[in-house]
């Protein structure tokens, strides 16, 4: 069987400066990945949920299906002012960071 891969890559916000984030993979910890950096995390092919977290601010589950040898590139970008971080704790930490499909 081959394996599929998810890639996190993450940029160099300066919240959770030297801090990773966590990746789940399906509700699982699977990875973590620091400021800019990518983690690649290998999957079995199918359909996964995947989100991310720091603490208690987390992102949205972003549905990925990969197939056996292909990869999936997601990015994950964080509130950019001290007034917006606040702001997002505060209305929903549940979707503080925003994670996102790049390859397509």
């Amino acid at each position: 069987m081959n394996d599929a891969t998810i890639r996190v890559t993450r940029g160099g916000e300066y919240f959770g400066l030297g801090r990773s984030l966590r990746i789940f993979v399906d509700g699982s910890l699977a990875g973590r990945v620091r400021r800019n950096r990518t983690a690649e995390v290998r999957v079995a092919p199918g359909a996964h949920e995947v989100h991310v977290k720091m603490d208690w601010c987390r992102s949205e589950a972003q549905a990925v299906d990969v197939a056996g040898g292909e990869a999936v590139a997601l990015r994950v970008t964080i509130p950019s002012t001290i007034w917006t971080h606040a702001r997002a704790m505060r209305s929903d930490p549940n979707r503080f960071f925003r994670l996102e499909r790049t390859d397509g």
